[in-house]
């Protein structure tokens, strides 16, 4: 008999390991960086909101402030970040569950909560772990809603789905900044989605930019970032190797990165979204033609070359495609007119083939064919599709039968 592993073991190995691998960490004495969000959190909430000069947005000094209700010991004030890490890993098994099936996300869930960073960002009194959080809630949300306006049924989406949208990405983009690369993974995606239904779209990104934009024109949050560590790592890391690098330039370099970098994802999106649309352009003419080529009401006579849509004249107006149809072959005693078999004196006095007229394409060769048997019919050259002398009045006779005149009631048929 084989023992197998119950389905739910890797996920709760997963969210084990990311509880209790930072347990060791919570107890150690306070850092530079985490000294300084206690400080930051003991600020007036006006201060932190408006007028604080740090490279971070106040969400999480406003969190931290409200936490230090219940104590201000290290690990009173790490568990929100092991908190939020624990949570990370139980969204992300969620979340690749519904996308890749239950054994995947257990291993996905491992591989996060064994992570050395994740396992170090989980045991410090900083913002990362509740980015990480609030990062993938902004996620899910965000594709839900573009799931939603995919569908194109006209229907405006309701409140379940502006909502978490709305609250998720305005607490990720005011507790950090590394929650921008995944809203503008967002963006991307709905590019190359084909922007369904670009005003909803529109709106539901400006409720959460315009107000975040608006609070980062009117703190000193561009000051801070122009000197914050960043260019100062860079400066120091370039001196390291010999390279003569200031911190003002590793800045300008910094930007200049991440605008090439911006207009290439770009670049990229657009580029997969012109290659998704020609191959559904591919497949839906591939389908018509499958339809067209397998349909029971086409004979094979009128229909087209393969894969060619139908015509859509009256039969009495169509033209063999491709040649002669089966009755002129050498052997057969008649032409197909009309769909039906002419008699042979008649058929002989039709000449050749009319040229193809079908919209999809023409034949050089049976316009040929036609002027050629206009002539040794006896009628005068007309140009290709053209209807001349007594074929011409043949063809006219079988499909629209004229008028009574004279004795004979009918003119004799062509080539008698």
């Amino acid at each position: 008999m084989t023992l197998r592993a119950p389905r739910s073991a890797l996920p709760l190995l997963a969210l084990l390991a990311a509880f209790a691998l930072p347990l060791l960490t919570l107890t150690r004495s306070l850092g530079s960086d985490e000294a300084s969000s206690v400080w930051f959190s003991r600020l007036p909430p006006m201060t932190v909101l408006l007028r604080l000069c740090d490279p971070h947005p106040p969400a999480y000094y406003l969190l931290l402030s409200a936490w230090q209700v219940g104590g201000d010991a290290e690990f009173w004030l790490r568990f929100p970040s092991l908190l939020a890490s624990v949570l990370s890993v139980a969204l992300l098994i969620r979340l690749t569950r519904a996308a890749a099936g239950a054994r995947a996300a257990g291993w996905t869930g491992l591989l996060l909560a064994t992570f050395p960073l994740q396992t170090w960002y989980a045991g410090e009194v900083r913002m990362y772990s509740l980015v990480q959080l609030l990062s993938l809630l902004m996620a899910a949300a965000g594709w839900r809603l573009l799931q939603r306006l995919r569908r194109g049924d006209g229907q405006p989406p309701g409140w379940q789905v502006w909502l978490p949208w709305l609250l998720s990405a305005l607490a990720a983009l005011f507790t950090d900044y590394a929650a921008l690369p995944v809203w503008w993974l967002l963006q991307l995606a709905w590019l190359h989605a084909g922007s369904p239904q670009p005003r909803r779209w529109w709106a539901a990104q400006a409720g959460v930019g315009l107000p975040w934009l608006a609070w980062w024109i009117a703190t000193p949050q561009a000051a801070a970032l122009a000197t914050s560590y960043h260019s100062v790592f860079i400066a120091v890391q370039a001196q390291r190797l010999g390279l003569a690098l200031t911190p003002t330039l590793a800045g300008r370099l910094l930007t200049a990165a991440l605008l090439a970098a911006l207009l290439l994802s770009l670049a990229v999106a657009f580029g997969l979204r012109r290659s998704a649309s020609r191959s559904r352009s591919i497949a839906h003419e591939g389908g018509l033609r499958s339809r067209c080529s397998d349909s029971p009401d086409l004979s094979p006579d009128l229909a087209g070359p393969a894969g060619a849509l139908p015509d859509p004249r009256p039969a009495h107006r169509q033209a063999p495609v491709g040649g002669a149809p089966a009755a002129d072959r050498p052997g057969d005693g008649g032409r197909l007119v009309a769909g039906r078999r002419a008699p042979p004196r008649l058929a002989r006095g039709m000449g050749a083939a009319r040229p193809d007229r079908h919209p999809l394409g023409g034949r050089p060769a049976s316009a040929r064919r036609t002027l050629a048997g206009n002539r040794r019919a006896g009628g005068r050259s007309r140009p290709a599709g053209g209807v001349g002398g007594r074929t011409g009045r043949a063809r006219v006779g079988l499909l629209h039968p004229p008028r009574r005149r004279g004795r004979a009631g009918l003119d004799p048929p062509a080539g008698t």
